[in-house]
Parts: C-alpha cells; sequence; structure tokens
C-alpha cells in the first residue's frame, strides 16, 4: 500500500464505481424525465463539435493486431504550467472512443480522484461525440462526490463520479479536467493563497507514463512549461517517447509524446508497471542530496522522546549487551506492537512521520509512522537513527524526482556505516531488513544529505525451503507420510507470518491444503511446529497425514505419483515464480520475492519383491534459475530428489525461457508417474 504519493490528477473509467454512482446515475436519469417541451416548440439543433475532435473521433480504430480491443484512447493531452512556488497547474483532454457494446458500457462512468485537504480538481467539461459528429454535452450538476474505498489507510480521499448517458458503439465521450495540488497533505497548515503549493517549495517533479491503459492508445503528450529560471532535468525510458524541449525569454517549454501504445499486458509476477512500461522521469531538484537535506528537515521535529518513550526504550532493551541485540528487539516491537492503521491526522500525513510520543500512544500508524516509532525510540537510548524513503517492488531513476512508496530506517553504526532496518517488514522476522527487499534503492535524510544508495543482491541460498519427507507404501497402495519443512530468510518470514496469524481452525485448514496438494486422498493426522514468536528459533513445520490407495496396486504392477514431485505450498506466495512462468511466452519482466533455493527429498519404502521400473533424471540450467531433479531406488526406498534455483530476482522477457523451461521441468516431474514391478522370481512363485 502507497503511503507517500506523488503529484497525480487521474482520471479512472471503470464499468461500474462505487455503490454511490446509483446516485449520479439517478441524478442524470432525473433530468432526462423533465417536462416534454411543446408539440409546436422548434427543435433544438445538436451541437456542433470541434471539427478536429469529430474527426479523430470519427478515424480512431482499433490498431492493427489489437481488433478485439473494447475501445481506444483517441488522445490524452496533459499541458502543464509551474510556477516559482512549484505550483502545477495541469489542464488535461481525453478522448476515448467506444468500439464494442462492453466498451460503451464503461464509457457510461467516469469517476476522477482526488484529495479535497491538498489539492483541487475542476471537471471544465464532458461531452459525447456521436458517430454522426455531433456532440452532446453532460450536465455537471450530477456529479457525485464520494469517499473513495479505503483499507488499512484512511486519509480521506474522494472521487468524483459521473454517469454519462450511455454512449453507442462507435460513439467517442471526451472530458477536460483542471488539477493543481498534490496527493499528500502537507508539512505545514496551509495558508489560503498558498494551498496548493508543494512540500518541497520551489520545485516541481513528476513521473509520466505511457502506456498504463488498457485501451490502446493512439497519441498522449505531456507537455510543460516552467519558468525560465528553473529548467528540469528529464530522462526518457523507451523508444516510443519523443521530446521537445525549446525556451523563450519567459519559460521553459518541454513536450513528450508517443503515438500507438498498445495496451498494458497482464501477466502474472509483473513489476510494477514504472519498471517496464515507457515513461519520463522530470525535476527542478538539482540532485538526490538536496533532497535527502528536504526529507530530514520535514521530519527531524517527530523524534523527540518524553519519559513515556526513554521508558518504554529501556523496558525493551533492558538486559541486552550489544547494539545491534537493541536494536533488533526495538525494530521487533515497533514490527508486532504497533498496527497497520492509517488515520489522518490533517498536516502531518503525506511526507511527514507522525510523532514517536503519539504513536507510541495510539500504537497505530502507516510504515513511515512505524519508521518514525523506530527512529524515537533508537534515539531515546542513544544510538544514531534517521528516516529513509524506499521503493518497495521497483527501482528508483538517477532523477531526483519522488519515486517512493515505503518508510525505512537508517541506523548509523559505531564504525560509521548505515544499516537498513525496516520496521514494517519485521513482524515475525528474524532479519532487521527483509531479503526481500534487496536490490532496493532508499534515501536516507541526514542534515549533510545523502545520495540514492541501493542494497545488496540476496542470492538464492539466502531465501528457500528444505523439504524432507519419510513414506511407507504398502502392497494395498496406502500411503503414510511426514514432511518437514525449514524454511529460511524470506520464506521463513512468510511462513511464520501465515501461521503466527492464524486461528486454531484456520490452521488447520491451512496445513490440509498443503497434504491434499501432495496427496489427493490425504488426511492430516499430526502436526507441529516451532511457535511463530520464538523469533530467536530456527521455524520449522512437521506434517504426518495418510493417503489410502494413494497407489493403484496389482499383484505384479504397482503406479503412484510421488507426493513431493510437486512443490508443497504450490504457486502462491512462496513460490510465485511457478505462477510467473505459466505460459510460454510473455511481454513484461517477472519480479520475484527473492531469489531462491528449493531442495526437496522424498524417501517411499515400498513392498518388498517391486523395483522401479524406469529411473527418472533432468537437468535445466539458465541464467535466470536451474532445475536438477532425479527419481531413483535406494535399497527398499524409491527416492525422490529436486532442487530449484531462481537464481535474480529480476527476470527480463529475455531471460524468461530459462524459467519457463525450470517450471516446465518440475511439471513433468510431478506428472510423471512412478511404476513398480514385481522381481521375476516372487512374479514366477506366485505363478
Amino acid at each position: 500500500m502507497r503511503t507517500m504519493m506523488r503529484p497525480t490528477g487521474r482520471e479512472w473509467t471503470p464499468a461500474v464505481v462505487l455503490a454511490g454512482l446509483v446516485a449520479a446515475t439517478a441524478a442524470v436519469a432525473a433530468q432526462a424525465q423533465t417536462a416534454p417541451a411543446p408539440a409546436d416548440a422548434p427543435a433544438t439543433p445538436p451541437a456542433a463539435c470541434d471539427p478536429d475532435v469529430a474527426r479523430l473521433a470519427r478515424d480512431a480504430a482499433a490498431p492493427a493486431g489489437q481488433e478485439d480491443a473494447d475501445g481506444v484512447v483517441v488522445f490524452d493531452r496533459w499541458e502543464v504550467r509551474v510556477e516559482d512556488s512549484g505550483q502545477a497547474h495541469t489542464v488535461r483532454r481525453r478522448l476515448q472512443k467506444a468500439l464494442t457494446e462492453a466498451g460503451a458500457t464503461r464509457l457510461s462512468a467516469l469517476r476522477f480522484d482526488y484529495d479535497p485537504s491538498t489539492s483541487l480538481l475542476e471537471i471544465r467539461r464532458v461531452a459525447v461525440v456521436r458517430a454522426d459528429g455531433t456532440c452532446a454535452d453532460v450536465p455537471l450538476d450530477g456529479l457525485l462526490d464520494a469517499p473513495q474505498p479505503a483499507w488499512a489507510i484512511y486519509w480521506g480521499l474522494r472521487a468524483k463520479l459521473l454517469a454519462v448517458p450511455r454512449p453507442a458503439v462507435g460513439d467517442a465521450v471526451e472530458t477536460e479536467t483542471y488539477f493543481t495540488g498534490f496527493q499528500i497533505a502537507y508539512l505545514d497548515e496551509p495558508q489560503d493563497s498558498e494551498r496548493y503549493v508543494p512540500p518541497m517549495r520551489g520545485h516541481f517533479y513528476d513521473s509520466v507514463l505511457f502506456g498504463d491503459e488498457s485501451w490502446p492508445v493512439l497519441e498522449k503528450s505531456y507537455a510543460v512549461d516552467t519558468p525560465r529560471e528553473k529548467p528540469l532535468q528529464f530522462e526518457t525510458y523507451g523508444p516510443p517517447v519523443s521530446v521537445s524541449s525549446t525556451f523563450d525569454e519567459q519559460a521553459n517549454h518541454y513536450v513528450f509524446r508517443a503515438e500507438d501504445l498498445p495496451p498494458l499486458p497482464e501477466e502474472p509476477g509483473a513489476p510494477w508497471m514504472t519498471d517496464y512500461l515507457p515513461k519520463v522521469v522530470m525535476a527542478t531538484v538539482p540532485d538526490w542530496r538536496e533532497k535527502s537535506r528536504w526529507f530530514f528537515q520535514a521530519n527531524e521535529g517527530q523524534f523527540a522522546a518524553d519519559d513515556n518513550v526513554r521508558a518504554a526504550a529501556e523496558r525493551i532493551t533492558a538486559g541486552l549487551r550489544t547494539d545491534e541485540e537493541r536494536v533488533a528487539a526495538l525494530n521487533r516491537w515497533v514490527a508486532m506492537n504497533v498496527r497497520y492503521r492509517g488515520l489522518s491526522v490533517g498536516r502531518e500525513e503525506g511526507y511527514t512521520m507522525h510523532a514517536g510520543t503519539m504513536t507510541l500512544e495510539q500504537l497505530a500508524g502507516v510504515c513511515k509512522d512505524k519508521a518514525g516509532m523506530l527512529v524515537t525510540l533508537l534515539r531515546a537510548i542513544g544510538l544514531e537513527a534517521y528516516p529513509a524513503m524506499t521503493m518497495a517492488g521497483s527501482r528508483v531513476e538517477r532523477i531526483p524526482a519522488d519515486q517512493f512508496n515505503h518508510a525505512v530506517v537508517a541506523w548509523r553504526t559505531p564504525d560509521g556505516d548505515f544499516r537498513m532496518v525496516d520496521p514494517t517488514w519485521a513482524p515475525f522476522s528474524r532479519d532487521l531488513w527483509s531479503r526481500a527487499e534487496s536490490v532496493q534503492h532508499y534515501l536516507i535524510g541526514t542534515a549533510e544529505g545523502e545520495d540514492l544508495a541501493v542494497t545488496a543482491f540476496e542470492g538464492p541460498e539466502r531465501n528457500g525451503l528444505t523439504v524432507r519427507g519419510e513414506s511407507r507404501l504398502d502392497a494395498d497402495g496406502n500411503l503414510e507420510s511426514s514432511v518437514t519443512v525449514e524454511p529460511f530468510g524470506a520464506l521463513e518470514d512468510r511462513l511464520r507470518r501465515m501461521l503466527g496469524r492464524s486461528s486454531v481452525l484456520e490452521t488447520r485448514h491451512q496445513l490440509e491444503e498443503i497434504v491434499v496438494r501432495l496427496a489427493p486422498a490425504a488426511v492430516l493426522d499430526d502436526y507441529g511446529f516451532v511457535d511463530p514468536f520464538e523469533i530467536d528459533t530456527p521455524f520449522t513445520v512437521r506434517l504426518d497425514y495418510t493417503a489410502e490407495h494413494h497407489a493403484a496396486a496389482g499383484a505384479d504392477l504397482i503406479r503412484f505419483f510421488i507426493p513431493l514431485a510437486r512443490h508443497p505450498f504450490g504457486p502462491g506466495r512462496l513460490a510465485d515464480w511457478l505462477a510467473a512462468a505459466e505460459d510460454d511466452e510473455r511481454e513484461t519482466p517477472v519480479l520475484l520475492r527473492c531469489a531462491q533455493t528449493v531442495d526437496v527429498e522424498e524417501r517411499i519404502t515400498v513392498p518388498p519383491g517391486f523395483d522401479l521400473a524406469e529411473p527418472w533424471l533432468r537437468r535445466v540450467e539458465s541464467d535466470a534459475a536451474t532445475f536438477s531433479g532425479s527419481v531413483s531406488q535406494e535399497g527398499r526406498a524409491i527416492v525422490v530428489r529436486w532442487k530449484v534455483m531462481t537464481l535474480e530476482r529480476n527476470i527480463s522477457p529475455d531471460q524468461y525461457s530459462g524459467l519457463h523451461d525450470v517450471v516446465e521441468a518440475l511439471q513433468d516431474l510431478s506428472d510423471t508417474p512412478i511404476v513398480l514391478v514385481r522381481e521375476e522370481e516372487d512374479a514366477d512363485a506366485r505363478r
């Protein structure tokens, strides 16, 4: 969940938006039911459209290869004017055309998001552009202003909703909006004359995506004018974006433009759109050090400790001997005791962390408030700590625009180095910094100013699962099994949270799902696991189950599938690489939670006199992932061994085939039936 948001003025066009849209629809219907005009009244001619808009709407069609699109964005044009203060005034015009009934349904409801405490949004015009070239303005008195749906963060964000008289296939809807301000709350109580000046006064920054629509976009442009003495530094990512940069005596003029953008691909395991879509990142901020100093100054007043804070810090760290032990104890305390809840307190939202004294009293906050609480506690026992910003799940580009969504803590060790600490990810974790946050950019706020930095790569040896199974198969095909799972790193955190946050009934159900995945007829007989709250003890889970008639058993032949020939947790959060590699090809990169190793072995004791008919052996190696697997017989046991290593967290489309081949090999192992045949002398004796 984002807790630090950049300026935005996005318009949404879902088919259904909020329950409150019913009221807006009713308002439009009421307008349509006004008393009819007298029979002898002259007919009102239809309004004429802007000829250029009418022509563009008439000629717009789905691009080649995308003929099944429900609609197209004919144009999306942004015009931004920046003041000396950094305040931006944005006029946005969009024209969208329905190509199918589903597209027409989508255009019948419009949604515009904004934050009333920090931004101004005006819906200036909405019009239906008919296929015959005429226009019908939609009355704006039908606008409904409603709260945005919220979960965990309740900051008073709102949406303006408008029902549009149902467009026909071939019609288009034109919108024009004006937006100023930010989608965050400010650092100081705003005065009326400066209400929409951004927090980093005097500077403008933005990140603009191209292709973030579910429909094809025929044209998108973003034009921005800045004062002559405030040039933008910018960088474009992706070949479709063209750039024009000019200036005159009053202003600098920039235009970023792209055409024929395909719809946003929807593929499992894709990273945030900002990592792979064409985009422009721009800022008048000179460098990251200035951003660092500003962030420090904005929050430094929030970390003053009172007697309650000092007493809590001393109590939590009592008896601990090293600084690392104290940091770990305070980090875990904040993680486990400060609930993740975002309640707006006006000026202290956005980039400002809640005061540590307030968070200690309320024991609630979002990531920035958890981080602020930890900084306050660390300083209360004499340790040096600072707030930091990071971008969880995506990279940060070198241009110093706001590209952050998460707040963390930087602890300066006695040798002068920074150690990153994250109390938001710390519940049920034995680490100060989540191993799922590798190769992640961050910016520390200090008085001197810091440069953008990145966390170290966490390799597959740092995260994973070790799974061992001891099983027995009898002559009737019944299976008894005991499975032990030992997670480590980021996967240990996940499994601890899954079981630590579950009730007894939920726990048993979750574990039953695991054994049924291994053997469809499985019945969970017993289970056990280390208390998830015993953080200093390595975590293990044990599952004992039976599965009647798991194998098809005859006098001379037994056929079955090896339970642990498949991943015990399936393509969920502990094996996101399985879900990400289901398709043969993909357009977008893959972002995995972490590089990891899954090491599995199961030994199945089989009835005397039966031997494995055919062993199985396979190996796949690539620069994205590796697989090694085998099925063999050792004495009276059939042994399956397989190991998957995902070598990278970020996997490009060019590397994807390697990951897909690994998943395909594991699938082949799980789909291969094991056949046991009776030894010849035993068969002869039976005959």
